[in-house]
């Protein structure tokens, strides 16, 4: 945990979360069109490289800071999900995508831990 985090992390992940949720929207706008595979692939290959960031960051970040970065990641999903699959569903729908995907980030990292601790008698 002494380790300093590098530099590059942060605006990387930014602007591949940035990307994701153009590529969920612009995705949601051409449903039913040929390329409307592309846009998923692209939503699916920034959150695989966010996710990679944040197994990097697992090594470097106190467990607090995890629960951050695994309900960020969680709602990024949420909301990806909602503009891509669910265009014109509203605002709400799109809010509470969002929040389901931050609740079920923090789950996992409390059953991750929940096991770690099972396993290793932490």
């Amino acid at each position: 945990m002494s380790q300093p985090i590098p530099r590059f992390i942060a605006p990387t992940m930014l602007v591949l979360a940035v990307l994701a949720v153009a590529f969920a929207g612009l995705g949601g706008m051409v449903i039913g069109d040929k390329i409307y595979p592309l846009f998923g692939a692209g939503v699916l290959f920034c959150l695989c490289m966010i996710l990679v960031f944040n197994i990097v960051l697992g090594g470097l970040v106190s467990t607090r800071a995890m629960y951050g970065l695994t309900a960020s990641q969680g709602a990024l999903m949420g909301a990806c999900g909602g503009l891509f699959l669910l265009p014109g569903s509203g605002l709400l729908a799109l809010i509470g995508l969002t929040a389901l995907g931050a609740a079920v980030g923090v789950i996992s990292q409390w059953a991750h831990e929940f096991r770690r601790s099972i396993v290793f008698g932490d």
